[in-house]
């Protein structure tokens, strides 16, 4: 339950390292078009502009309850990893019980 609980808290709270320069490569190769760059560029911005409205965003316990319910009406893990997270949500030492 722990080592669950451990990859939970990994997923959720630290970064992961993606290959930035081949992301862009194919993204370069995907959008060669001037229509399709304009809208890359447009994509950019919106997801930037996105990605600093989250930040400024607190993480507090509802997120953490709507994450943790949305995990659980969903097909996404199996039934031992939902059992576990059931376990987290109710548990008695859990904050967010």
């Amino acid at each position: 339950m722990y080592e669950q609980k451990d990859k939970l808290t990994s997923i959720i709270f630290e970064d992961h390292r993606v290959d930035v320069d081949a992301i862009n490569a194919y993204l370069k190769h995907l959008f060669s078009s001037d229509e399709s760059k304009k809208t890359l560029e447009l994509l950019h911005k919106d997801l930037k502009s996105f990605s600093y409205s989250l930040q400024r965003l607190p993480l507090g316990v509802d997120a953490i309850m709507n994450a943790h319910n949305s995990l659980l009406a969903t097909g996404l893990i199996d039934k031992e990893k939902r059992t576990t997270l059931k376990v987290l949500l109710f548990s008695k030492k859990s904050p967010v019980s």
